[in-house]
């Protein structure tokens, strides 16, 4: 019986760049084997950092999370983002620079995608939402505007039981809206 969850497992790791090579990392540091490919030419240019003892597995990172974090800082400060870009252009899988959530709108892919979809106000208005951008069924989620203040106050009382004797007395008492 393993000893450490992932131990038994093999995987492929072909990525150069943090995120994905952590991953690989804590894969490591549950037992699985990780096999590293790295771009024939750049190699991964987070080698240097990755071999240091302070820093070589998620124990070690974690005792020296602040000089970890302050080395990471120091070096994306000395890359511009047309650096990270061009450096992500060169691996394969998804990636998108960080946007605003104003830059967020005006994103070609979100508005292919449908996650940003238009809803009408209570008072027929029209406005935007963010759906989930989770499909499970490759289709965009219906959305829906939630409800005004005490919209369905009556609906919900009614069906509770009560009369609309109730619903008036409680209206003219101020109990309800």
């Amino acid at each position: 019986m393993p000893t450490r969850p992932m131990e038994g497992l093999r995987f492929i790791e072909a990525a150069g760049w943090t995120l994905v090579p952590a991953a690989g990392a804590v894969l490591a540091d549950w037992g699985a084997d990780v096999s590293k490919v790295e771009h024939p030419v750049g190699g991964d240019p987070q080698r240097n950092f990755a071999a240091h003892s302070r820093f070589n597995d998620a124990g070690s990172r974690a005792k020296n999370a602040a000089e970890c974090v302050a080395k990471l800082d120091a070096e994306f400060a000395n890359r511009t983002l047309a650096d990270a870009i061009e450096m992500l252009d060169r691996q394969q899988g998804p990636w998108a620079v960080h946007q605003r959530p104003l830059e967020v709108s005006d994103d070609v892919q979100i508005a292919a995608h449908g996650t940003i979809q238009p809803v009408e106000a209570g008072d027929g208005s029209p406005f935007h939402l963010i759906a989930n951008p989770v499909q499970f069924d490759e289709e965009p989620a219906h959305l829906t505007r939630a409800p005004v203040f005490g919209e369905h106050t009556e609906q919900i009382l009614l069906g509770a039981g009560h009369t609309w004797d109730d619903l008036v007395t409680w209206k003219g008492d101020e109990v309800i809206s």
